[in-house]
């Protein structure tokens, strides 16, 4: 039994209307959810197109054949423009797809009034959506965060699918006569409802798949971070440093861990608003990424202190670093504002000690605090004995320079 294109056609409106109804309404329950208002524009546009086509000798032809068929073409077009606001980035190939639209359009009054050809008109609508359908597909590439690339590859698949029946499609348009009436124009072409409707279900699975993982993502990033400095913050550092403490156990190097003050840091945030507070804890936060290195982890363990573990460290080079980081720390220039300064405590893992997080802090703890009451913006070591307690505190051989 044949199946009945108009019929068809009112039912890829009803799927696309209300996966673009729901899309919206999904994008308008959180405000930053980029991507989402093309995506929904699409399917509406769409179900235009829909709506148009299944008025097929109701209505005119420029609405029911050219207008109706540019608007489904347009889909492609706007989902690829969801996709690059999704990515943040630019549309790819912008004034080629206007260029392919406005020559579809073109082509359909041609096909239509000028050289009536349903079979032409199938070709043209088939190869220019399959060409979009590229488009889109190129335009994920490269997703921002690697847990997008399964959602991404999955929605492209889609995307491939449906550009490869378009392709089909035509060829088929191309070798086969097709009545005057399109409505009655056979299985093939009304499976191209059909695969539309299932390629509708497809993508939109995947827009939304796409969007509810870059918002775990964020939400695991937020979880994570200082919203001030951008730094771990002091629960995701215990979870970083408990993970590179077993890599280094395994493989018998140490590492040193850092605890660093900034000297009367309440007095500028006393004397010159918290505001002024804020941004010198910023600029040190970025003086402090720019020295340590790129497999360094840092923290902003709270206020006005920061923590950092620097594996596959030598006692001698923590030293040479915590010293560069207090000289760097230095460098900062606020107008207005008195020279800013850091006091560091320094502790060191070697392979055999007992290894414990906490006890490296205590340790590190005990050196900041011998540092400040030593006259502060200085350097201070603390190692471990056997127990995994501080064995002392012994000054470092690195101080302020009066």
């Amino acid at each position: 039994m044949d199946l009945d294109i108009r019929t068809l056609s009112y039912c890829a409106l009803l799927n696309a209307f209300m996966f673009s109804i729901g899309i919206y309404a999904v994008g308008r329950t959180w405000v930053r959810l980029p991507g989402m208002g093309w995506w929904a524009g699409a399917l509406m546009a769409e179900a235009c197109g829909f709506a148009l086509l299944g008025l097929r000798g109701q209505i005119p032809d420029l609405l029911s054949i050219v207008a109706a068929n540019t608007l489904i073409a347009s889909g492609m077009w706007l989902s690829q423009a969801g996709i690059a606001e999704f990515k943040r980035e630019k549309i790819r190939f912008l004034p080629l797809g206007i260029a392919l639209l406005a020559l579809h359009a073109l082509l359909f009054l041609w096909f239509t009034y000028v050289d009536p050809d349903v079979g032409a008109r199938v070709i043209v609508i088939s190869v220019v959506t399959s060409i979009g359908a590229a488009m889109v597909i190129y335009q994920m590439r490269g997703m921002p965060h690697p847990d997008l690339e399964i959602p991404s590859r999955v929605t492209a698949l889609f995307f491939a699918g449906f550009a490869v029946f378009l392709l089909f499609r035509a060829f088929w348009a191309g070798t086969h006569a097709i009545l005057p009436d399109f409505m009655q124009a056979g299985t093939v072409h009304a499976l191209a409802f059909v695969t539309f409707i299932i390629f509708t279900n497809g993508r939109t699975f995947g827009f939304l798949w796409l969007t509810t993982r870059k918002l775990s993502i964020e939400l695991e990033i937020n979880a994570a971070t200082d919203p001030l400095t951008g730094l771990l913050n002091r629960r995701a550092f215990h979870i970083a440093g408990e993970r590179e403490l077993a890599l280094a156990d395994r493989r018998s190097m140490g590492f040193a861990l850092f605890m660093a003050d900034l000297d009367r840091f309440k007095l500028i945030n006393d004397q010159y608003g918290h505001g002024v507070g804020d941004r010198v804890l910023t600029l040190v936060a970025e003086q402090l990424k720019t020295i340590l290195r790129q497999g360094d982890i840092l923290s902003r363990f709270g206020g006005e202190e920061f923590v950092a573990l620097l594996p596959y460290t030598t006692p001698e080079q923590s030293l040479a670093i915590a010293e560069r980081l207090r000289q760097s720390i230095t460098d900062i220039s606020i107008i207005g504002v008195p020279p800013v300064t850091i006091s560091i405590g320094v502790t060191y893992w070697e392979p055999g000690n007992p290894l414990s997080i906490n006890s490296l802090l205590d340790c590190a703890d005990a050196a900041l605090y011998q540092a400040k009451e030593a006259g502060r913006n200085r350097i201070e070591l603390c190692l471990q004995d056997a127990d995994g307690l501080p064995e002392g505190r012994s000054p470092s051989t690195y101080r302020a320079m009066s």
